[in-house]
C-alpha cells in the first residue's frame, strides 16, 4: 500500500523577524485545490489572534507590526480548516 500525502500550503517565509518597526511580510504557496485559505497570527502570550482570508497559489500578505504586541506569535497558514504549516514571529 502507498500513501500518497497532499500538501495543501507552505509558508515559505516571515521576513523581517524579529520585527520592531514597519510591516511584515509572509510568503505563502497554497494548492490550488484549496478551497479556503487563511493565515492567523496568534500572540502566543494572550491567545488573542487576527486572522486573513488568502488566495490559493503563490502569493504574500504584508501587515503592519504595530498591530501586534511585544514577544512571540505564532503564525498559521489554514487549509480547508486544517493546519498546514506554521511558523513562530518576534515582535521586538
Amino acid at each position: 500500500m502507498v500513501n500518497v500525502t497532499t500538501i495543501l500550503g507552505k509558508i515559505n517565509s516571515v521576513a523581517p523577524n524579529p520585527a520592531n518597526s514597519g510591516t511584515f511580510t509572509i510568503n505563502y504557496s497554497v494548492a490550488n485545490a484549496v478551497n479556503v485559505a487563511k493565515i492567523k497570527v496568534i500572540n502566543i502570550n494572550t491567545n488573542s489572534f487576527t486572522e486573513n482570508t488568502i488566495s490559493t497559489g503563490k502569493g504574500s500578505l504584508s501587515l503592519n507590526v504595530t498591530n501586534y504586541a511585544t514577544g512571540s506569535h505564532s503564525i498559521v497558514l489554514i487549509c480547508d480548516g486544517q493546519t498546514a504549516d506554521s511558523e513562530l514571529f518576534v515582535v521586538q
